[in-house]
């Protein structure tokens, strides 16, 4: 078992991106894919061209947005600044009564690919482990409990979680992009480097 609960070393960090509007990140859950991305496509937070949208099924469960903005997980019903039009989006998901069927992605595109898996609690780097090594348990402390994390040939997946929706486990084994579990404010990033680090040395 790996219990990531300490720093990163300086020596493995080169540059840490300072991200903007444009380095958020969006995660969906929604039982209408289409109109949930154009609904987010019209505001004035997020350019099509500088980002990737990834949907994919996933088992029922309540519809809402969560936001990653410099690793830390963001509730976009408490936030200020942000564009009144995802705000609205965010009232509107949260009043439906049918479940979400669909996890909706919609990340900055990669600007290099990592060789890394990168596990952040509330917006501080605890730890990286190598994507092409085999862990049956990574664990990662967050705000209500344990995230345990499996990855194998490649590919991470949550096998195990403290919230109480275990929506991170319904997202199934991704290859590339993140895994958020919002109520722990933990964040994984899988095979590209763009949105969390410029660069991992060593």
């Amino acid at each position: 078992m790996k219990i990531l609960a300490a720093g990163l070393p300086a020596a493995l960090i080169s540059q840490r991106i300072t991200a903007g509007p444009s380095q958020d990140s969006y995660f969906l859950i929604t039982d209408n894919p289409r109109s949930a991305v154009a609904a987010m496509l019209s505001t004035s937070a997020i350019d099509r061209a500088t980002v990737r949208i990834d949907t994919r099924a996933i088992a029922p469960a309540a519809q809402d947005l969560t936001i990653i903005r410099n690793g830390r997980v963001v509730d976009p019903g408490r936030t200020a600044n942000l564009d009144p039009r995802l705000k609205q989006l965010v009232v509107d998901l949260r009043s439906r009564r049918s479940p979400g069927t669909a996890l909706v992605s919609v990340e900055p595109r990669a600007e290099s690919s990592s060789s890394h898996v990168v596990f952040e609690y509330d917006g501080r780097i605890v730890d990286t482990v190598r994507r092409d090594r085999a862990f049956e348990n990574i664990t990662v402390r967050g705000a209500q409990g344990d995230t345990v994390f499996s990855l194998s040939d490649g590919q991470l997946t949550v096998v195990r979680s403290s919230c109480r929706h275990e929506l991170c486990m319904r997202s199934g084994a991704v290859r590339s992009g993140r895994i958020i579990c919002a109520p722990n404010r933990v964040v994984a990033t899988l095979g590209h480097s763009g949105s969390a680090l410029d660069a991992i040395t060593g």
